[in-house]
């Protein structure tokens, strides 16, 4: 039976932490090939014009290689202000699986940056701390226009760190476009007719009353 707290504390993560559901992507490299080839690609050049969308509106990726994959960030740049950056909404996390010799499974997984999470209950909180000493209003209008803020914030908050872990996904996807796909060709327990006892059964059913069958009809001649 599952932990009730243990499927409570995923749903938080999921709900809270997480931003983007984990995305797989196999292809015929190496890990150190799939880092070169995004570390590459992550630069803007001229000579890599088809990747040009994928810095639309300034974004710019920054990768730092870890143990068993890397972590990567994403900033956008500011119109009305020169030279200035946004921060990363989104921090995402990929490990590599080696499948095979020359296969590699990439697994993603997003979550909100901290200082952004954080960020999302700043001005709520500053503005409770304004109104709420004050009676001039109702404590519950008080409490209700606290609470529409923090969702306001939140959800504005959430979408953007989902549309950062989006742009990032689809970088990783672009920047790897130039390995085949691989086609792993596994055989589990789970898939359709490898160790299923019902198929089994039925099999043996049917081969029984086709074997009395042929004798009837062989006792009949």
């Amino acid at each position: 039976m599952r932990n009730p707290l243990a499927a409570l504390l995923n749903l938080v993560l999921q709900r809270i932490w997480y931003v983007h559901e984990v995305a797989t992507l196999t292809v015929e490299a190496t890990p150190a090939a799939c880092l070169q080839a995004m570390a590459i690609a992550a630069k803007p050049s001229v000579e890599r014009l088809q990747l040009r969308d994928v810095f639309s509106d300034g974004r710019r990726y920054f990768i730092e290689p870890r143990e068993e994959g890397f972590r990567m960030r994403c900033t956008s740049s500011v119109r009305w202000r020169y030279r200035r950056r946004t921060d990363a909404a989104t921090m995402l996390y990929g490990t590599f699986e080696r499948v095979g010799n020359d296969a590699t499974r990439l697994h993603l997984r997003a979550r909100f940056a901290i200082p952004y999470l954080l960020d999302a209950f700043l001005l709520p909180v500053l503005v409770a701390l304004i109104i709420m000493p004050f009676e001039m209003w109702q404590g519950w209008f008080r409490l209700l226009v606290v609470t529409l803020l923090i969702g306001l914030s939140w959800g504005a908050h959430r979408s953007h760190a989902q549309l950062q872990a989006v742009d990032m996904v689809y970088f990783i996807g672009r920047a790897l476009e130039d390995f085949t796909p691989a086609t792993i060709q596994a055989l589990g327990a789970n898939v359709p007719h490898v160790n299923d006892d019902t198929m089994h059964r039925e099999f043996r059913q049917e081969w029984e009353k086709f074997y009395k069958e042929r004798e009837r009809d062989q006792a009949e001649n």
